[in-house]
């Protein structure tokens, strides 16, 4: 099973995939990582791509500016986000290019990789004694001798191993997996769709990556340290063996729970934990069968009749072979073991049940060709069975957040044509009506996103206390919203893009009430991104001589981080980013009158600080 440390980094992370961004634009696009919660950005270095004609390394961006390599790290300083550089020292000039896992471990370095190597220590040196960003190297697999020479040019920390993959036994939905582990880029990355414009402004499937991100990351740590219970294994030797691929796919696709032990790693404790081990024939072969396999009382060996089982093994029960999920099923049952932990009224539908300490997420994938209304089945982490409703339409996929049968969020992904969804509890429910979108209990608050413009609709069990609606712009302008109560039952319209411009996200709490302190600390990001905005506004001020412009801005910057600190309620911010936009105006209106000649460097410089401030808001 993937690690919940694993699992809590790869929720922090974002693929930033900076060559195919505007080098203009790679601050506003960072901005975007960050109000979709990364703390770290991944970049994928394929040495090869950055030489230039002479074969020396340039990331400096003399070649090209989407080569920038070392700007790009400065920008990630801006907005306090570390830098994780899976570097590939071998002969693979295609573009993009990362390298299966699969790939035969000795890989073919290019004649010229270890000068490159001796070129990025000395080019990253400068970095490592920064507090941030932090800049980190991960090799591929197979790159031994590329780590010896990195350590030989003096590069001072060691290397990070590469997050392991969702096991299979993990099924999680297209949508889901795009969620947890996002890829920033303007150009098609399979297949991930890309998540920005080649003019810095998010695509729909920016949006649902936000709204099944809400919901996941609204409880810091919460997520990362929830279990998937299972109570069948399968023994493994590194890779799935062929035997089990049919079996996992009828496990799968019948909501049968089953987890993955490693025999090179597994102890005796986590196989007995376990009231089914299936073990493939072969495996009693392995050299550490006959110490850790032999005890155990739960294991059944798997394989076709011509497979012999090694001496030692021939009196341990043997399953039917191929494998059927109701023969599995039936032999947990009678073992007093839970096949199922969440099932549907119908088939086609894939479902993953995962238990934190108090919440309970379930994983929807209608695979069905037609839309599914009906009644889900859960078990609870004391077994007990609870119910939740749920409308979905085909193709669809989401999470609900739930504590026991009652909903505290949900997320539902799908297009705007496919209509909308519902999902109720005991005495809770949730509606939105017009494509993705998720809303989630943020402690006292509420949070909703969507991609296109709808209303949501909640019940629940006690009535609403007097709340006030606002309305988050992607620029950070905050307004205004209207919410309904009644009792238990609140609706809000949700506009996704008007003449204000883009929505963020919808906010609804108690109006003097102090925030959360997960939406304060996102509302406090994007303050501290506003005022690097503005110095990096000023450094472009700066480079063509409108000093006065340059002094402006970075005032700006430094009375909006002294206020950052003290701000604790959506008043106080809607006050902070006012007072911030009217004196950006100014200083926008004095950085014209200050340099109306038609120099083509300060008019580059010009657009580019008006982009700039008003794409990142």
């Amino acid at each position: 099973m993937i690690a919940s440390d694993a699992l809590e980094t790869a929720l922090q992370r974002l693929t930033f995939h900076y060559r195919a961004i505007p080098r203009g634009l790679w601050l506003v696009a960072l901005l975007r990582a960050r109000q979709l919660g990364a703390s770290t950005v991944v970049v994928h270095l394929v040495a090869a791509q950055h030489a230039a004609d002479d074969g020396e390394l340039d990331l400096c961006g003399v070649t090209a500016p989407e080569y920038d390599l070392l700007g790009l790290i400065q920008e990630c300083g801006r907005l306090a986000l570390d830098v994780l550089i899976q570097l590939d020292l071998a002969a693979s000039p295609e573009a993009g290019r990362t390298p299966a896992a699969s790939e035969p471990e000795a890989r073919v370095m290019h004649p010229a990789a270890r000068g490159w190597a001796n070129a990025i220590v000395q080019q990253l040196a400068p970095f490592q004694h920064y507090a941030r960003p932090r800049v980190r190297l991960q090799l591929y697999p197979g790159s031994a001798q590329a780590a010896d020479w990195l350590r030989d040019a003096g590069w001072p920390t060691p290397f990070p191993n590469p997050l392991p993959a969702f096991p299979e036994g993990t099924h999680m939905p297209g949508a889901l997996a795009a969620a947890v582990d996002p890829v920033l880029a303007v150009q098609a990355v399979p297949p991930q769709a890309a998540l920005l414009r080649s003019d810095g402004s998010p695509r729909p499937a920016f949006w649902r990556v936000r709204s099944l991100r809400s919901v996941l990351t609204v409880l810091p740590g919460d997520f990362a340290t929830a279990r998937i219970p299972a109570e069948l294994a399968l023994l493994i030797d590194g890779a799935s063996p062929p035997v089990f691929e049919t079996v996992i796919a009828t496990l799968t696709a019948t909501n049968v729970a089953f987890a993955f032990l490693d025999i090179t790693t597994a102890t005796p404790a986590q196989l007995a934990a376990y009231k089914l081990v299936a073990v493939p024939t072969e495996l009693t072969h392995h050299p550490l069968a006959a110490q850790l396999l032999a005890p155990a009382s739960n294991l059944a060996l798997l394989g076709p009749s011509e497979h012999t089982p090694a001496a030692g093994f021939f009196y341990k029960p043997r399953l039917p072979y191929p494998l059927g999920a109701e023969q599995l099923y039936e032999t947990l049952e009678a073992l007093g073991g839970n096949a199922r932990y969440a099932w549907a009224d119908s088939d086609g539908l894939l479902l993953q049940v995962r238990y934190s300490a108090e919440h309970i997420y379930l994983f929807i994938d209608n695979q069905r060709s037609t839309g599914y209304s009906g009644t889900l089945a859960y078990r609870a982490a004391d077994g007990a069975v609870l119910h939740v409703q749920v409308m979905i339409g085909a193709g669809r996929s989401g999470v609900l957040l739930l504590r026991d049968d009652e909903l505290l969020g949900a997320a539902i992904d799908g297009d705007g044509s496919e209509g909308g969804w519902l999902a109720r509890g005991l005495h809770t429910s949730i509606v939105f009506s017009n494509g993705s979108g998720g809303i989630v209990h943020c402690m006292t608050a509420l949070v909703a996103s969507a991609v296109q413009s709808g209303r949501f609709q909640l019940r629940r069990h006690h009535p609403w206390v007097p709340m006030q609606a606002f309305r988050l712009l992607l620029d950070g302008t905050l307004l205004a919203a209207t919410a309904t109560m009644e009792g238990s039952h609140l609706s809000m319209p949700y506009v996704a893009e008007d003449q204000h411009g883009q929505t963020d996200c919808y906010i609804v709490m108690p109006e003097s009430a102090l925030l959360p302190t997960q939406l304060c600390g996102f509302l406090h990001m994007l303050l501290y991104a506003r005022a690097a905005v503005l110095e990096a506004a000023a450094e472009l001020a700066a480079q063509v001589g409108m000093g006065g412009a340059a002094t402006a801005f970075v005032q700006i910057a430094n009375l909006l981080s002294a206020a950052v600190p003290q701000m604790t309620t959506l008043a106080a911010y809607a006050d902070v980013r006012q007072h911030v936009d009217t004196a950006t105006r100014r200083a926008l209106a004095d950085l014209d009158s200050a340099a109306p000649g038609t120099n083509i460097q300060t008019v580059q410089a010009r657009a580019q600080i008006y982009t700039l401030v008003y794409a990142a808001g």
